[in-house]
């Protein structure tokens, strides 16, 4: 897969890369140094759902998070300090 840098700010170097012919946004976090994605895009790529919260209200989105809380019941998901969150 290849990235292209599309944008910079004081905060994020953005980048456009493509998973089967579907666009998906990249955001590295200059500080941090974490690789961020747009997860409604991620969702549309995966052909999952239209985005994000579609998919979250399914039952394939309810096991998955059920499974991720299992597995790391130590770890955020959701917010500011989780895994998933608005960027």
């Amino acid at each position: 897969m290849i990235m292209k840098k599309i944008d910079e700010d004081e905060k994020y170097e953005y980048f456009l890369s493509y998973f089967q012919g579907n666009p998906v946004r990249i955001l590295h976090d200059k500080k941090t140094d974490e690789i961020l994605f747009d997860a409604d895009q991620v969702c549309q790529a995966l052909g999952l759902a239209d985005n994000l919260n579609q998919f979250l209200g399914t039952d394939e989105g309810l096991d998955n998070i059920s499974k991720w809380k299992q597995k790391y019941p130590d770890k955020t998901l959701f917010g500011e300090n989780g895994i998933i969150r608005k960027i």
